[in-house]
């Protein structure tokens, strides 16, 4: 560990960081659910086996892949719960102020809106909250989002837009498990009559993305990535909405491989991502070891003998170690990466928020050498 100063915390950071902040968060995390709930009959109009379909083939997807990014990730489960609904309220309000009045101007059906603006305006705003999410934690150097965040974050957005756009027009926004081989995995894609991997894809696409060019972002050039894959989506977008609109739409096909270029893409960046992230975690533990990790073994035995809330506690607390932990060895990477010093000030109260949460969940104090981290 070096002795360059950290950063001083903006009222910002103290704010978000309190208590009564996070109590604030989980009541306004209560009352959108509660909202939700009143609002999904008047919304679902009698078709609930149509969305329960839907919402099971969500789970399914973001279930394996929440499965898979266990050991990686940093973001919680109500994080990502969250994000489905600010997919759900906020971002589809975003996009009816954006496209209503356009659609008023040019007509509902116009090539321009139907076929261009709709597409820009769905993916732009569906990133909007990825990109808030990456401008909070460049604040915040003694943590790193992992790549697989940003990947299940933009899932999420997808997921919660697509839910609602799908109850509005009265379908199911999924082809299922059979007929495909992406049925397997992705349920939830368009595979039958034309190929998409629909807009959790899209916006899981566009995170993946972000998520590279954040881990990276002192190289020169690796905004491309971004916006390379940004315009590869909303060409399939595009596509999607110009189906059957003679050479361009054929085009358009073309240039996106009938959409099954993305899902290759998608699939491709999941596992390069989690395997990277791996590496990363395994080297870091080898020569950094910021406190003891958590096998899994380790994690079964969490709470053993107590009273089954307070085993659920511990556990609970066990998770967020090991997602604040992950996220302290990516940032001692990225500074390497960088050949930036690492900032003691704001690295040792992580040091100790992580032995707060080691206690939480009945372990003991674990042993850290600051010269390790240099």
């Amino acid at each position: 560990m070096t002795d360059a100063p950290g950063p001083t915390r903006s009222w910002v950071q103290r704010v978000t960081r309190s208590p009564i902040y996070r109590f604030v968060s989980k009541i306004a995390l209560y009352v959108t659910i509660a909202l939700f709930l009143i609002q999904l009959p008047q919304l679902v109009n009698g078709r609930w086996a149509e969305v329960g379909l839907e919402a099971a083939l969500q789970l399914f997807v973001m279930g394996w892949l929440l499965l898979l990014t266990f050991r990686t990730r940093t973001v919680s489960i109500r994080s990502v719960l969250s994000f489905w609904f600010v997919g759900f309220f906020a971002v589809i309000v975003l996009v009816f102020a954006f496209v209503v009045p356009v659609s008023y101007l040019f007509g509902e059906q116009s090539g321009f809106v139907k076929g261009f603006w709709v597409p820009i305006m769905e993916e732009l705003l569906k990133a909007l909250p990825l990109i808030v999410v990456l401008a909070t934690a460049l604040r915040r150097p003694q943590f790193q989002l992992a790549i697989s965040d940003m990947l299940i974050l933009g899932l999420a957005v997808g997921f919660g837009y697509a839910f609602h756009e799908d109850a509005l027009w009265g379908r199911i926004g999924a082809d299922g498990f059979g007929g495909s081989f992406w049925g397997v995995f992705f349920p939830t894609f368009y595979y039958e009559n034309l190929f998409t991997v629909a807009h959790a894809g899209w916006t899981a696409l566009i995170g993946l993305a972000l998520g590279w060019w954040y881990f990276f972002r002192h190289k020169k050039f690796m905004w491309l990535i971004p916006a390379f894959v940004s315009g590869a989506v909303i060409l399939d977008h595009m596509r999607l909405n110009y189906r059957g609109a003679g050479k361009i739409g054929d085009l358009m096909e073309y240039m996106v491989g009938s959409g099954r270029m993305l899902a290759e893409f998608l699939v491709f960046g999941i596992v390069v991502t989690v395997v990277f992230e791996l590496i990363i975690l395994w080297k870091q533990n080898r020569r950094d070891q910021i406190l003891d990790g958590i096998n899994a073994k380790d994690l079964l035995h969490i709470g053993q003998g107590q009273a089954l809330l307070d085993r659920l506690k511990a556990l609970h607390a066990a998770i967020i170690y090991m997602r604040t932990r992950n996220a302290s060895h990516y940032a001692v990477w990225r500074w390497r990466r960088e050949e930036q010093l690492v900032p003691t000030g704001a690295f040792l109260p992580v040091i100790e928020a992580l032995q707060g949460w080691r206690r939480e969940a009945g372990l003991p104090d674990a042993s850290f050498d600051t010269t390790r981290v240099s």
